[in-house]
């Protein structure tokens, strides 16, 4: 495997699995030949500067699969947004047409409120001018039993007092 990455020259140090010492530490024995190698590694620059080389290599050699993988990462999360925001979207759409659907026909609303919103559409022009003449009918009735006109002076004082209402 390292010679496939191109790292058939760098040196193996293999660390046995072993308990660790009261100091919670490998014992020195099973770590003298990598301690023996950075100790020589830090003491030869030209060595430092080959590993230092190998390394950057190595890095800079690997950015195109790693971005490439960020850059797909990322593009799925773009296309997750969009899908995200289109079923937002949607919805609200659909809430909205079953709003607009429902205040249209009345079923938005209930109880007392749909019952005044039906008295309301089915009070027609017709069953106002019954009204209207019911009234002038009672009222002409009770002008006669009891001798008194009735008068629209009352309703039009009212209305001086309370309009205009700024």
């Amino acid at each position: 495997m390292l010679r496939e990455q191109g790292l058939d020259k760098s040196p193996i140090f293999t660390i046995p699995e072993v308990d660790l010492d009261a100091d919670k530490m490998i014992a020195a024995k099973h770590t003298a030949r990598l301690t023996g190698w950075l100790h020589s590694l830090a003491g030869d620059s030209r060595a430092r500067s080959v590993v230092i080389r190998r390394t950057l290599a190595g890095a800079l050699a690997s950015l195109s699969d790693r971005t490439a993988d960020v850059t797909a990462a990322a593009d799925r999360q773009v296309e997750a947004q969009e899908h995200l925001h289109s079923l937002a979207r949607s919805a609200y759409q659909d809430a909205q047409k079953g709003i607009e659907a429902g205040v249209a026909d009345g079923s938005l609303l209930r109880g007392e409120v749909l019952a005044r919103w039906q008295e309301l559409v089915g009070t027609g022009e017709f069953l106002r001018q019954i009204e209207v003449g019911i009234a002038r009918v009672r009222d002409r009735l009770t002008s006669f039993i009891t001798g008194k006109q009735i008068s629209a002076e009352p309703l039009g004082e009212a209305l001086q007092v309370v309009w205009p209402p700024w």
